[in-house]
């Protein structure tokens, strides 16, 4: 109504497309020795007790951030700020899904 007006199409034109047939290339075999399997495994494992060490930090710090961003979020933000802190405080009292889930049985039991 207050634009232009649609381009006709035009459906005498088809793209040329050759046909073109590709073969798998065999892939090279790659043998490994044992020294370098032993070098790796050492690796594996200095990886993952630092793995290890950054995930319990990770676990002691990340639900008290999650409580500080929802208190200064909240003046701001009340839903945002109120989902930060829920969400942290569950997690700081390491309470999960279930056990709200089991919470919820447990009162429609009651009732």
């Amino acid at each position: 109504m207050f634009g232009k007006s649609p381009k006709p199409i035009q459906p005498d034109i088809e793209p040329i497309v050759p046909d073109v047939s590709v073969t798998p290339e065999p892939q090279p075999v790659y043998e490994t020795t044992q020294p370098e399997s032993t070098f790796m495994n050492d690796s594996n494992l200095e990886k993952s007790e630092l793995v290890n060490k950054a995930e319990t930090i990770n676990a002691v710090i990340s639900p008290y951030f999650l409580v500080i961003v929802g208190l200064l979020l909240y003046d701001k933000n009340f839903f945002l700020g109120l989902g930060l802190l829920i969400i942290g405080l569950l997690s700081l009292f390491r309470i999960t899904f279930q056990d709200i889930l089991a919470l919820f049985e447990n009162i429609k039991k009651f009732f």
